[in-house]
């Protein structure tokens, strides 16, 4: 799964959301922006050749899905299905009351089923099949599964908020929201609505939890409360806003006033990106590991993670936005791994035990300690570490004392089998040399700690039976 937002240029004042979701090739454009004098997001996918693909569409507000009937009617491009939020209750509105009702809202609903019609006329005559979404409705791009978590236009028109005269929050509360999956990772995007539906969502019980979330709104004070961030759980999230703003904020997070209240509770807890600040952003999602990129004013942060089946040690490097600092998450991490060493984000994150690079094998403890100096005791086992921390393998000589330790380190009691040779270690781990009393017999070892086999049919010695070999070649 590859999610791409994109950015209309650093020096546009126009904003709106357009994100394009791809799997296996198939493409899925989540809204298609503003109006825009450049035509960016066309330009952008004709750029990269894009040319089959679907439609999804939010709510029926110019920023989210201006450019929908253009797309449809452009012959270059050839759709092979629409997806829309359905407008009934701004349509029976319409139905329901004069226009003289409340004007302003009137015309809200009134702007919202024109965009609709236009869409739907556009897909009728190019003969491109259109669903309008409900709750409950799933969908496929690719590997990538979509379920529809909530469809306001369920609600009663007369549902809508009494303060709301322009009638913009009514619309923008109908928006879709869906989440789409990749095996374990999710995208959850719910176009503009604000805090009353999100209340909604978390009392139906609905499973918000994502791993990468579009801002709602586009990250605005009304919306992304505090509960219902806790809900979804993300590991990064994102705005789409490009409008130009004096606050200072803005420098920092390209961010207008409206949007920097927003960021300034966000930042201390979460991975943020915005378009307007970082240009075009693509979170690439593959053996569920996330692994993002951004045009500009990011920063990047290499940390080393062990592989768990093969114990191999990797590189793995983090991307994100240069106004904050890193917040590291589990799902940052390369499917199957842990980190070698912790960050100041997250030390409890710290992997603790057996990690391998080019010098060989090193232990650390869960107080983020490296075991070193000497003989260390790990569960039942005994292991020797060199003075830089790393464990010895294979014959050891200590104040005139022979030790072996095994390929994995573990030191060697009993009889055992070296390189063809049979060898006794007494309780403590020495090599015993010369005749030694072992198990009621006499054993006749050589000066070297190995068994003279020339001997073993001398009365006492009896037939020995050796369970352990290694090889030190």
């Amino acid at each position: 799964m590859k999610i791409t937002v994109i950015d209309y240029g650093s020096g546009s004042s126009v904003y709106g959301d357009a994100t394009l979701l791809e799997s296996g090739g198939q493409y899925l454009l989540i809204d298609t922006g503003a109006r825009d004098p450049n035509n960016t997001v066309i330009k952008y996918l004709k750029k990269k050749g894009i040319r089959n693909l679907s439609l999804y569409i939010s709510h029926f507000h110019e920023d989210h899905c201006y450019y929908a009937a253009s797309i449809i009617g452009d012959s270059w491009f050839k759709l092979k299905k629409v997806y829309l939020a359905n407008p009934d209750s701004a349509k029976h509105y319409l139905t329901s009351y004069s226009k003289n009702h409340r004007r302003k809202f009137y015309d809200a609903c009134k702007n919202a089923v024109s965009y609709y019609n236009k869409i739907l006329a556009a897909a009728r005559r190019k003969k491109i099949p259109v669903k309008g979404l409900r709750k409950g409705d799933t969908f496929s791009i690719g590997a990538v599964n979509a379920k529809v978590l909530w469809d306001r236009n369920q609600r009663p028109v007369e549902a809508f908020d009494p303060y709301d005269v322009t009638g913009t929050g009514y619309i923008n509360n109908s928006s879709l929201v869906t989440k789409f999956t990749f095996r374990k990772r999710s995208f959850l995007t719910a176009g503009d609505i604000e805090c009353s539906t999100e209340r909604d969502l978390l009392a139906s019980g609905a499973d918000l939890s994502a791993d990468i979330f579009k801002l709602n709104h586009h990250g605005i004070w009304s919306a992304n409360t505090e509960a219902f961030l806790r809900a979804v759980n993300p590991c990064y999230v994102y705005y789409a806003y490009k409008k130009n703003g004096s606050d200072p904020e803005y420098r920092r997070f390209g961010a207008a006033a409206d949007v920097s209240a927003t960021m300034r509770k966000l930042a201390p807890k979460y991975n943020i990106l915005g378009n307007r600040y970082n240009g075009t952003i693509t979170y690439k999602v593959q053996f569920n590991t996330i692994t993002v990129s951004a045009e500009r004013h990011i920063k990047k942060k290499s940390i080393q993670v062990r592989n768990d089946w093969n114990g191999k040690i990797r590189t793995q490097t983090l991307v994100y936005n240069d106004a904050q600092s890193l917040h590291l998450d589990k799902r940052m991490l390369f499917s199957g791994t842990k980190l070698v060493t912790g960050t100041a984000a997250d030390p409890s994150k710290t992997y603790n035990g057996w990690v391998k690079d080019s010098k060989g094998w090193r232990y650390r403890t869960k107080k983020g300690k490296w075991l070193a100096g000497g003989w260390k005791t790990i569960g039942s086992s005994t292991y020797y570490f060199t003075n830089n921390g790393y464990r010895h393998e294979g014959w050891l000589k200590l104040n005139g004392k022979m030790y072996f330790m095994s390929r994995v380190g573990v030191r060697q009691l009993g009889w055992q089998m070296i390189d063809g040779k049979v060898y006794y270690f007494l309780k403590n781990g020495t090599m015993a040399t010369g005749k030694t009393w072992i198990g009621g017999k006499v054993w006749p070892l050589r000066s070297n700690g190995s068994l003279d086999l020339s001997k073993m049919k001398a009365p006492g010695i009896g037939i020995l039976t050796v369970e352990h070999r290694h090889t030190t070649k």
